[in-house]
């Protein structure tokens, strides 16, 4: 089987893969890399596609349009990858850009025009022909011309670029972030490896160039790592615990104060901004309670001594910077508004307590540092033992509940939750 062949036969294949990942990335475009994502497959598609073309052309003047087609792919394809590692890595792009980038576009700008404009080709093909072989026509390049080879040293210069770009950081990093930045390069390594190969000739008997196929999959790898990013993207608590109607602070792994919601900092009388640690509020053994969590998943205990009242206090483990267990929300609440625990458990019970709010299943997993399932599991057991058919009956029993001169109900009472 020739080389042209080979190409043509897992051709299909890597069309489909770059239009999963254009498709991917369209249905998640408002993600940081998605659009950028979008324009690298794109280039890789219409290499694709005007490589076939080309191997499968009838006349010269065919030919020679697809094989032009084909390089002014080629050309901004770097770029491209370049500003894949920029917005993966460095945010936004600025408004104004830097004035050296449009002095380095000159450089692809030249190369399209003495890829269409006959009387600079030989800038870049110095000697070149049509050859009919095993029943095709193949345009062979016997020599390359000065342009070419500066193209050629701008383009691997713009890759170990966006190379330095991904690994910026990469000792900082997060292990999820580390897996990041290794899928992005792993996805550009290969198919570079192969597109020089062909460049310099190093292996013996490939005649074509692969690389855009294997671009193909690069695809595939970089919306693997769109999902891990989706995934493991750092979650808005703010958003959360203002919609709470808990009081609800959250904190990070060495017990100070992040966030304080609207009704925390009323219970506890202190400001909303507040950033001191959190035994500066509540009287606690910080450390000896955030070890019980690291073992439980939650910890919960009662403080005395504010307007008379004691607070029953929970704890539970959550991700702030994208670590396991590296920061804690604590859920307050006067103990007469606690549900009926003889019923539940400790950890229904704050389940019990976000399901009176606006929460939606997520939240509340997100809040309490649990699985989606986990907490559905938990719902539908509060549900069975307090005996409701759903979240709207559970609220108007509540409801009931407090206005029942907000005392807890004992379990054998037959006149538990009823309205």
């Amino acid at each position: 089987m020739t080389n042209a062949q080979l190409y043509c036969l897992f051709a299909p294949l890597a069309i489909i893969l770059s239009l999963t990942s254009i498709v991917f990335s369209v249905a998640n475009i408002r993600h940081r890399v998605s659009r950028y994502l979008i324009q690298f497959q794109a280039l890789v598609l219409g290499m694709i596609v005007f490589s076939v073309l080309e191997l499968t052309a009838k006349s010269p003047e065919a030919l020679f349009l697809y094989s032009r087609l084909t390089y002014t792919c080629i050309v901004p394809f770097p770029i491209a990858w370049v500003y894949l590692c920029a917005r993966t890595t460095l945010g936004p792009p600025p408004k104004h850009p830097h004035p050296l980038l449009y002095v380095t576009l000159l450089i692809p700008f030249t190369t399209i025009l003495t890829v269409w404009v006959p009387s600079m080709q030989f800038l870049l093909w110095v000697e070149h022909r049509v050859l009919f072989k095993n029943g095709g026509l193949f345009h062979i390049v016997d020599s390359y011309g000065p342009w070419f080879w500066v193209h050629t040293a701008y383009s691997y210069s713009l890759f170990l670029y966006g190379l330095a770009l991904t690994y910026r950081d990469f000792f900082a990093m997060n292990r999820i972030r580390k897996a990041e930045c290794l899928l992005n390069v792993l996805a550009v390594s290969i198919p570079v490896a192969a597109n020089i190969s062909y460049v310099f000739r190093l292996i013996p008997g490939i005649e074509r160039d692969f690389s855009s196929l294997l671009y193909s999959l690069s695809g595939v790898l970089l919306m693997i790592e769109q999902i891990i990013a989706r995934a493991n993207e750092p979650i808005d608590y703010s958003a959360i615990f203002n919609r709470i109607e808990q009081a609800a602070i959250l904190l990070d792994g060495n017990g100070q104060i992040l966030l304080v919601n609207e009704r925390a900092a009323k219970r506890l009388r202190i400001p909303q901004d507040e950033k001191g640690f959190v035994t500066s509020v509540l009287p606690m053994n910080f450390r000896k309670i955030a070890n019980e969590v690291s073992r439980n998943g939650f910890a919960e205990f009662r403080v005395d001594g504010f307007d008379d009242k004691a607070l029953s206090v929970t704890m539970f483990a959550l991700s702030v910077n994208g670590s396991p267990h590296d920061g804690y929300s604590v859920l307050l609440r006067d103990t007469e508004d606690s549900p009926p625990v003889e019923r539940i458990s400790r950890r229904e019970a704050a389940v019990y307590d976000l399901l009176l709010t606006e929460l939606t299943v997520k939240e509340i997993a997100v809040q309490l540092g649990i699985s989606e399932n986990t907490a559905k599991t938990h719902i539908r057991h509060i549900y069975e033992k307090l005996l409701v058919g759903g979240r709207a009956e559970l609220v108007a029993k509540n409801r009931s509940f407090l206005r029942e001169k907000r005392k807890l109900i004992p379990l054998n009472s037959d006149k538990a939750l009823v309205p």
